[in-house]
Protein backbone atom coordinates (compact mmCIF):
# COMPACT_ATOMS: atom_id res chain seq x y z
CA UNK A 1 0.00 0.00 0.00
CA UNK A 2 2.74 2.31 0.49
CA UNK A 3 4.02 1.51 -2.91
CA UNK A 4 0.69 2.17 -4.44
CA UNK A 5 0.11 5.51 -2.68
CA UNK A 6 3.48 6.71 -3.12
CA UNK A 7 3.39 5.82 -6.99
CA UNK A 8 -0.33 8.35 -6.93
CA UNK A 9 1.81 10.68 -5.16
CA UNK A 10 4.79 11.22 -7.49
CA UNK A 11 2.36 11.30 -10.48
CA UNK A 12 0.39 13.81 -8.75
CA UNK A 13 3.88 15.91 -7.78
CA UNK A 14 5.12 15.43 -11.73
CA UNK A 15 1.44 16.35 -13.34
CA UNK A 16 -0.65 18.48 -10.57
CA UNK A 17 1.65 20.74 -8.72
CA UNK A 18 2.77 23.57 -10.65
CA UNK A 19 4.57 25.59 -8.34
CA UNK A 20 6.53 24.61 -5.15
CA UNK A 21 8.07 21.28 -6.11
CA UNK A 22 10.38 21.03 -3.54
CA UNK A 23 8.02 20.93 -0.40
CA UNK A 24 5.69 19.11 -2.07
CA UNK A 25 8.47 16.32 -3.33
CA UNK A 26 9.65 16.70 0.70
CA UNK A 27 6.21 15.67 1.87
CA UNK A 28 6.91 12.13 0.31
CA UNK A 29 8.86 11.29 3.36
CA UNK A 30 5.55 11.46 5.17
CA UNK A 31 3.91 8.24 2.82
CA UNK A 32 7.49 6.49 2.81
CA UNK A 33 7.29 6.74 6.76
CA UNK A 34 4.29 4.95 6.77
CA UNK A 35 5.92 1.96 5.92
CA UNK A 36 8.10 1.62 8.89
CA UNK A 37 5.56 2.75 11.14
CA UNK A 38 4.68 -0.12 13.77
CA UNK A 39 3.01 1.78 16.00
CA UNK A 40 0.64 -0.54 15.91
CA UNK A 41 2.16 -3.59 16.86
CA UNK A 42 3.15 -1.47 20.17
CA UNK A 43 -0.18 -0.26 21.09
CA UNK A 44 -1.49 -4.04 20.62
CA UNK A 45 0.96 -5.66 23.29
CA UNK A 46 -0.01 -2.43 25.35
CA UNK A 47 3.85 -0.84 25.77
CA UNK A 48 2.89 2.59 25.09
CA UNK A 49 5.89 4.28 27.09
CA UNK A 50 8.21 3.02 24.17
CA UNK A 51 5.74 5.13 22.04
CA UNK A 52 5.34 7.59 24.22
CA UNK A 53 8.86 8.49 24.68
CA UNK A 54 9.69 8.20 21.31
CA UNK A 55 7.04 10.35 20.33
CA UNK A 56 8.24 13.63 22.75
CA UNK A 57 11.70 12.81 21.45
CA UNK A 58 10.84 12.93 17.87
CA UNK A 59 8.23 16.01 18.41
CA UNK A 60 11.26 17.85 20.46
CA UNK A 61 14.03 17.21 17.61
CA UNK A 62 11.45 18.45 15.05
CA UNK A 63 11.10 21.90 16.63
CA UNK A 64 14.58 21.99 17.05
CA UNK A 65 15.36 21.80 13.69
CA UNK A 66 13.02 23.73 12.97
CA UNK A 67 14.56 26.87 15.08
CA UNK A 68 18.02 25.48 13.34
CA UNK A 69 17.45 25.07 9.33
CA UNK A 70 14.28 26.93 8.87
CA UNK A 71 15.09 30.76 8.01
CA UNK A 72 14.47 33.70 4.93
CA UNK A 73 16.58 31.17 2.82
CA UNK A 74 15.60 28.34 2.84
CA UNK A 75 11.86 29.08 3.84
CA UNK A 76 9.14 26.58 3.09
CA UNK A 77 11.41 24.17 1.08
CA UNK A 78 13.52 24.10 4.81
CA UNK A 79 10.45 23.55 6.75
CA UNK A 80 8.79 20.67 3.99
CA UNK A 81 12.06 18.82 4.81
CA UNK A 82 12.08 19.48 8.09
CA UNK A 83 8.92 18.09 8.94
CA UNK A 84 9.07 15.22 6.66
CA UNK A 85 12.52 13.83 7.74
CA UNK A 86 10.62 14.32 11.02
CA UNK A 87 7.86 12.69 10.46
CA UNK A 88 10.17 9.64 8.58
CA UNK A 89 12.62 9.40 11.67
CA UNK A 90 9.69 9.51 14.60
CA UNK A 91 8.47 6.00 12.77
CA UNK A 92 11.78 4.61 11.95
CA UNK A 93 13.31 4.50 14.95
CA UNK A 94 10.58 2.42 16.61
CA UNK A 95 11.55 -0.71 13.42
CA UNK A 96 14.75 -1.86 15.22
CA UNK A 97 12.90 -3.05 18.24
CA UNK A 98 10.96 -5.17 16.56
CA UNK A 99 13.95 -7.43 16.56
CA UNK A 100 13.56 -9.10 19.65
CA UNK A 101 10.21 -9.00 19.44
CA UNK A 102 9.41 -11.02 16.45
CA UNK A 103 10.48 -12.95 13.40
CA UNK A 104 10.21 -11.30 9.96
CA UNK A 105 8.86 -13.36 6.96
CA UNK A 106 8.43 -12.97 3.52
CA UNK A 107 4.93 -11.82 2.83
CA UNK A 108 2.74 -14.22 0.36
CA UNK A 109 -0.36 -12.76 -1.71
CA UNK A 110 -2.69 -15.38 0.46
CA UNK A 111 -1.36 -13.44 3.60
CA UNK A 112 -2.28 -10.48 2.81
CA UNK A 113 -5.45 -10.35 0.91
CA UNK A 114 -7.43 -11.68 4.13
CA UNK A 115 -6.66 -8.29 5.34
CA UNK A 116 -7.42 -6.35 2.60
CA UNK A 117 -11.27 -5.94 3.25
CA UNK A 118 -11.07 -4.95 6.91
CA UNK A 119 -8.44 -2.78 6.15
CA UNK A 120 -11.08 -0.91 3.40
CA UNK A 121 -13.33 -0.96 6.08
CA UNK A 122 -11.48 1.42 8.31
CA UNK A 123 -10.80 3.56 5.64
CA UNK A 124 -13.85 4.68 4.10
CA UNK A 125 -14.96 6.40 8.06
CA UNK A 126 -10.97 7.71 7.93
CA UNK A 127 -12.07 9.27 4.88
CA UNK A 128 -15.21 10.90 5.31
CA UNK A 129 -13.77 12.04 8.47
CA UNK A 130 -10.58 13.79 6.97
CA UNK A 131 -13.73 15.04 4.27
CA UNK A 132 -15.82 15.99 7.82
CA UNK A 133 -13.16 18.16 9.66
CA UNK A 134 -12.03 20.12 6.44
CA UNK A 135 -15.25 20.46 4.97
CA UNK A 136 -16.54 23.16 7.36
CA UNK A 137 -12.99 25.27 6.87
CA UNK A 138 -13.16 24.95 3.16
CA UNK A 139 -16.94 26.31 3.04
CA UNK A 140 -16.23 29.20 5.73
CA UNK A 141 -13.20 30.15 3.63
CA UNK A 142 -15.60 30.74 0.53
CA UNK A 143 -18.05 31.78 2.02
CA UNK A 144 -17.27 34.60 4.72
CA UNK A 145 -13.81 34.97 3.64
CA UNK A 146 -9.51 34.66 5.63
CA UNK A 147 -10.37 36.14 8.40
CA UNK A 148 -13.53 34.25 9.70
CA UNK A 149 -11.71 31.42 8.73
CA UNK A 150 -8.60 32.27 10.77
CA UNK A 151 -10.85 32.86 13.85
CA UNK A 152 -11.74 29.42 13.80
CA UNK A 153 -8.98 27.75 13.02
CA UNK A 154 -7.19 29.29 15.63
CA UNK A 155 -10.25 28.20 17.90
CA UNK A 156 -10.19 24.70 16.46
CA UNK A 157 -6.55 24.38 17.70
CA UNK A 158 -7.46 25.40 21.10
CA UNK A 159 -10.32 22.53 21.29
CA UNK A 160 -7.96 20.20 19.73
CA UNK A 161 -5.36 19.81 22.84
CA UNK A 162 -7.78 18.88 25.63
CA UNK A 163 -9.21 16.01 22.47
CA UNK A 164 -5.52 14.90 22.06
CA UNK A 165 -5.60 13.89 25.83
CA UNK A 166 -9.22 12.25 25.54
CA UNK A 167 -7.66 10.39 22.26
CA UNK A 168 -5.13 9.19 24.33
CA UNK A 169 -7.33 7.43 26.56
CA UNK A 170 -9.32 5.74 23.93
CA UNK A 171 -5.30 4.60 22.76
CA UNK A 172 -4.65 2.91 25.70
CA UNK A 173 -7.85 1.41 26.28
CA UNK A 174 -8.50 -0.21 22.93
CA UNK A 175 -6.10 -2.96 23.01
CA UNK A 176 -7.20 -3.97 26.49
CA UNK A 177 -10.67 -4.23 25.64
CA UNK A 178 -10.06 -6.24 22.86
CA UNK A 179 -7.78 -8.92 24.42
CA UNK A 180 -10.69 -8.98 26.90
CA UNK A 181 -12.96 -9.96 24.78
CA UNK A 182 -11.14 -13.81 24.44
CA UNK A 183 -9.44 -13.60 27.92
CA UNK A 184 -12.25 -13.10 30.29
CA UNK A 185 -15.56 -12.84 30.98
CA UNK A 186 -18.41 -10.17 30.37
CA UNK A 187 -18.43 -8.95 34.40
CA UNK A 188 -15.20 -8.08 33.74
CA UNK A 189 -15.07 -6.04 30.78
CA UNK A 190 -18.39 -4.16 32.07
CA UNK A 191 -16.57 -3.58 34.47
CA UNK A 192 -13.47 -2.06 33.06
CA UNK A 193 -15.64 -0.39 30.07
CA UNK A 194 -17.95 1.30 33.21
CA UNK A 195 -14.69 2.58 34.85
CA UNK A 196 -12.88 3.78 31.45
CA UNK A 197 -16.04 5.76 30.93
CA UNK A 198 -16.00 7.45 34.12
CA UNK A 199 -12.14 8.33 33.60
CA UNK A 200 -13.52 10.07 30.34
CA UNK A 201 -15.99 11.78 32.02
CA UNK A 202 -13.86 13.12 34.33
CA UNK A 203 -11.54 14.83 31.86
CA UNK A 204 -14.20 15.47 29.65
CA UNK A 205 -15.80 17.96 32.08
CA UNK A 206 -12.59 19.16 34.04
CA UNK A 207 -11.26 19.92 30.44
CA UNK A 208 -14.37 21.58 28.62
CA UNK A 209 -15.90 23.88 31.69
CA UNK A 210 -12.62 24.68 32.62
CA UNK A 211 -11.78 25.41 28.57
CA UNK A 212 -15.02 27.47 28.43
CA UNK A 213 -14.39 29.28 31.72
CA UNK A 214 -10.61 31.09 30.94
CA UNK A 215 -11.70 31.73 27.15
CA UNK A 216 -11.96 34.78 27.96
CA UNK A 217 -8.40 35.74 29.49
CA UNK A 218 -7.07 32.99 27.72
CA UNK A 219 -7.74 33.83 24.32
CA UNK A 220 -5.45 37.68 24.29
CA UNK A 221 -2.75 35.96 25.93
CA UNK A 222 -2.51 33.05 23.67
CA UNK A 223 -3.35 34.92 20.12
CA UNK A 224 -2.42 38.43 20.73
CA UNK A 225 -4.84 41.52 20.44
CA UNK A 226 -7.07 41.57 17.63
CA UNK A 227 -8.66 37.60 18.17
CA UNK A 228 -11.46 38.95 20.17
CA UNK A 229 -13.96 36.84 18.24
CA UNK A 230 -12.11 33.63 19.30
CA UNK A 231 -13.46 33.98 22.80
CA UNK A 232 -16.98 33.37 21.67
CA UNK A 233 -15.95 30.35 19.22
CA UNK A 234 -14.07 28.84 22.09
CA UNK A 235 -17.36 28.95 24.29
CA UNK A 236 -19.18 27.53 21.60
CA UNK A 237 -16.91 24.68 20.51
CA UNK A 238 -16.86 23.13 24.38
CA UNK A 239 -20.30 21.61 24.06
CA UNK A 240 -18.60 19.86 20.30
CA UNK A 241 -15.70 18.93 22.55
CA UNK A 242 -17.87 17.18 25.16
CA UNK A 243 -20.02 15.02 22.06
CA UNK A 244 -17.03 14.70 20.47
CA UNK A 245 -15.11 13.20 23.02
CA UNK A 246 -18.21 10.53 23.94
CA UNK A 247 -18.40 9.94 20.61
CA UNK A 248 -14.31 9.17 20.44
CA UNK A 249 -14.92 6.66 23.66
CA UNK A 250 -17.91 4.92 22.36
CA UNK A 251 -16.03 4.41 19.43
CA UNK A 252 -12.35 3.27 20.97
CA UNK A 253 -14.07 1.81 23.86
CA UNK A 254 -16.80 -0.31 22.54
CA UNK A 255 -17.50 -0.26 18.42
CA UNK A 256 -14.46 -1.03 17.36
CA UNK A 257 -13.29 -3.86 20.24
CA UNK A 258 -16.74 -5.58 19.45
CA UNK A 259 -16.93 -5.41 15.89
CA UNK A 260 -18.99 -2.83 15.25
CA UNK A 261 -17.13 -0.66 11.89
CA UNK A 262 -20.09 -0.82 9.88
CA UNK A 263 -22.29 1.10 12.47
CA UNK A 264 -18.90 3.51 12.94
CA UNK A 265 -18.61 3.96 9.10
CA UNK A 266 -22.40 5.09 9.13
CA UNK A 267 -21.81 7.32 11.96
CA UNK A 268 -19.54 9.16 10.15
CA UNK A 269 -21.09 9.36 6.65
CA UNK A 270 -24.03 10.59 8.26
CA UNK A 271 -21.69 13.00 10.16
CA UNK A 272 -20.28 14.76 6.69
CA UNK A 273 -23.75 15.26 5.61
CA UNK A 274 -25.35 16.71 8.12
CA UNK A 275 -21.84 18.99 8.19
CA UNK A 276 -22.23 19.61 4.49
CA UNK A 277 -25.97 20.88 4.65
CA UNK A 278 -26.04 22.75 7.92
CA UNK A 279 -22.67 24.65 6.79
CA UNK A 280 -24.68 25.56 3.91
CA UNK A 281 -26.98 27.12 6.08
CA UNK A 282 -25.53 28.58 8.60
CA UNK A 283 -22.22 29.79 8.02
CA UNK A 284 -23.53 32.71 5.39
CA UNK A 285 -25.64 34.03 8.26
CA UNK A 286 -23.72 33.10 11.01
CA UNK A 287 -20.04 32.95 9.67
CA UNK A 288 -17.94 31.45 11.83
CA UNK A 289 -20.26 30.78 14.76
CA UNK A 290 -22.23 29.19 11.75
CA UNK A 291 -19.55 26.92 11.06
CA UNK A 292 -19.20 25.92 14.93
CA UNK A 293 -23.08 25.27 15.05
CA UNK A 294 -23.08 23.08 11.91
CA UNK A 295 -20.15 21.07 13.78
CA UNK A 296 -22.08 20.31 16.98
CA UNK A 297 -24.79 19.20 14.56
CA UNK A 298 -22.72 17.56 12.62
CA UNK A 299 -20.74 15.68 15.61
CA UNK A 300 -24.28 15.04 17.79
CA UNK A 301 -25.35 12.73 14.73
CA UNK A 302 -22.26 11.21 14.71
CA UNK A 303 -22.94 10.12 18.46
CA UNK A 304 -26.34 9.12 17.82
CA UNK A 305 -25.68 6.41 15.44
CA UNK A 306 -23.07 5.37 17.24
CA UNK A 307 -25.17 5.00 20.42
CA UNK A 308 -27.84 2.86 18.52
CA UNK A 309 -28.15 -0.84 19.33
CA UNK A 310 -24.86 -0.44 21.37
CA UNK A 311 -23.49 -3.96 22.89
CA UNK A 312 -25.21 -4.67 26.56
CA UNK A 313 -21.75 -4.59 27.91
CA UNK A 314 -22.34 -1.04 29.00
CA UNK A 315 -24.77 -0.14 31.38
CA UNK A 316 -25.67 3.30 30.49
CA UNK A 317 -27.59 4.24 32.95
CA UNK A 318 -25.25 3.29 35.66
CA UNK A 319 -22.05 5.13 34.02
CA UNK A 320 -24.28 8.17 33.25
CA UNK A 321 -25.26 8.13 37.32
CA UNK A 322 -21.39 7.50 37.91
CA UNK A 323 -20.03 10.38 35.68
CA UNK A 324 -23.09 13.26 36.37
CA UNK A 325 -20.92 14.29 39.90
CA UNK A 326 -18.14 15.88 37.02
CA UNK A 327 -20.39 17.74 35.70
CA UNK A 328 -21.48 19.45 38.76
CA UNK A 329 -18.27 19.88 40.02
CA UNK A 330 -17.54 21.22 36.20
CA UNK A 331 -19.62 23.62 36.97
CA UNK A 332 -18.47 24.61 40.41
CA UNK A 333 -14.89 24.84 38.96
CA UNK A 334 -16.38 27.50 36.17
CA UNK A 335 -18.30 29.47 39.20
CA UNK A 336 -15.29 29.73 40.99
CA UNK A 337 -12.99 30.71 37.88
CA UNK A 338 -15.26 33.26 37.07
CA UNK A 339 -14.89 34.78 40.55
CA UNK A 340 -10.62 34.69 40.03
CA UNK A 341 -11.48 36.45 36.72
CA UNK A 342 -12.31 39.77 39.04
CA UNK A 343 -8.59 40.09 40.21
CA UNK A 344 -6.48 42.85 39.14
CA UNK A 345 -4.10 40.66 37.90
CA UNK A 346 -1.68 40.68 34.73
CA UNK A 347 -3.58 38.97 31.47
CA UNK A 348 -1.00 35.86 31.85
CA UNK A 349 -0.92 35.89 35.67
CA UNK A 350 -4.75 36.08 35.58
CA UNK A 351 -5.18 33.02 33.02
CA UNK A 352 -2.83 30.91 35.36
CA UNK A 353 -4.09 31.54 38.73
CA UNK A 354 -7.35 31.13 36.93
CA UNK A 355 -6.24 27.50 35.67
CA UNK A 356 -4.54 26.90 39.40
CA UNK A 357 -7.47 27.73 40.71
CA UNK A 358 -10.05 25.70 38.56
CA UNK A 359 -7.89 22.73 39.00
CA UNK A 360 -7.52 22.67 42.67
CA UNK A 361 -10.93 23.06 42.99
CA UNK A 362 -12.51 20.46 40.71
CA UNK A 363 -10.16 17.97 42.15
CA UNK A 364 -10.87 18.67 45.79
CA UNK A 365 -14.35 18.19 44.68
CA UNK A 366 -13.92 14.83 43.16
CA UNK A 367 -11.57 13.85 46.12
CA UNK A 368 -14.52 15.06 48.26
CA UNK A 369 -16.46 12.87 46.27
CA UNK A 370 -14.56 9.72 46.92
CA UNK A 371 -14.07 10.25 50.34
CA UNK A 372 -17.39 10.74 51.34
CA UNK A 373 -19.45 8.21 49.06
CA UNK A 374 -16.65 5.58 49.33
CA UNK A 375 -15.97 5.36 45.82
CA UNK A 376 -12.53 3.83 44.90
CA UNK A 377 -10.49 6.71 42.92
CA UNK A 378 -10.44 6.40 39.54
CA UNK A 379 -7.30 7.78 39.51
CA UNK A 380 -5.81 5.24 41.66
CA UNK A 381 -8.04 2.71 39.84
CA UNK A 382 -5.63 3.98 36.64
CA UNK A 383 -2.54 3.64 38.55
CA UNK A 384 -3.67 0.57 39.93
CA UNK A 385 -3.79 -0.90 36.11
CA UNK A 386 -1.14 0.59 34.88
CA UNK A 387 1.25 -1.49 37.95
CA UNK A 388 -1.06 -5.06 37.11
CA UNK A 389 1.15 -7.27 35.79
Amino acid sequence: MTGIMLTAYIIYVCVGVKGNKIPAITQGFIIISCFFDVNWYFFGVERFKLTAIRSIAAKLLTVLGVLLFVNRNTGVPGYGMVMGLGTFLSSAVLFPFLRSEIDFAKPTWNTIKPHIKPNLVFFIPALANSIFHIMDKTMLGMLSGNAQLGYYMNADKVISIPMGIINGLGTVYLPRITAMRSETGEAQITKELTKSFELHSFFIFALSFGLAAIAAEFSPVFFGPGFDPCVMLIIAFTPVLVVKAYGSYFRTNVLIPFNREKQYTAAVILGAIVNLSANALLIPRFQALGAVFGTLLAETAVFIVQLYKLPAKLPIQSVISKSAPYFVFGMIMTAVIRIVSAFPLRPILLAAAEVICGGAVFLSCCILFWKVSKHESIITSLFKNKAAP
